[in-house]
């Protein structure tokens, strides 16, 4: 009985030996937490060995870690997939012009290494959290044409890198205060709209 096991074994087929890498099972849990209408995200295969050649998924050459993700004007729908956070290089993130609602959780501070962020053109509400502040690289920040509502968080003046910030077009409080003011966020190399 052992050898007849172990003939069947090894006629299996070869996608049993292959298993997605877990940057391609923390994607492929993004991909099933969004509504992909218009099949978008087809390539994304999970008997693939890594996300690398997926749309909109980009990994850095020498490590094979995914380094951005650009799933813009591609029609998605649902909350912010916080699991985007889990990629450890992650450092660009572009989810404009899709339908992502609900409020931006406080916990998108963990993606730590983030440097451009582009949430434009969604559904996104509420307050915009504070906690963005503590991503300590990020130079791009685009949240325009949402609805989050409130003032902009005084935490704001303590971007480390920060170089854009577009917060035109949203329900925003107007309100300058001098935590703006300062080496951050100067007129040529800042865009702060509300």
């Amino acid at each position: 009985m052992l050898p007849f096991l172990l003939f069947l074994l090894f006629l299996t087929p070869h996608y049993f030996t292959h298993s997605l890498n877990q940057e391609g099972l923390f994607l492929d849990r993004v991909k099933q937490s969004l509504s992909d209408p218009r099949q978008s995200l087809s390539s994304w295969n999970d008997r693939d060995d890594t996300p690398c050649n997926w749309t909109g998924i980009s990994c850095n050459n020498s490590t094979r870690r995914v380094d951005s993700v650009v799933l813009s004007n591609m029609g998605l729908e649902g909350p912010f997939p916080t699991l985007l956070c889990r990629l450890p290089s992650l450092s660009s993130l572009a989810l404009d012009n899709n339908y992502i609602n609900g409020s931006l959780p406080v916990n998108i501070s963990t993606c730590q290494n983030l440097k451009f962020l582009n949430l434009s053109l969604n559904d996104l509400v509420g307050p915009i959290p504070a906690t963005l502040s503590q991503i300590p690289n990020l130079r791009t920040l685009d949240l325009s044409i949402n609805n989050f509502s409130g003032e902009i968080p005084a935490s704001f003046g303590e971007f480390r890198q920060l170089e854009t910030l577009n917060l035109g077009n949203n329900l925003l409080i107007r309100r300058v205060d001098t935590h703006f003011i300062g080496k951050h966020f100067h007129s040529e190399s800042a865009s702060t709209r509300i």
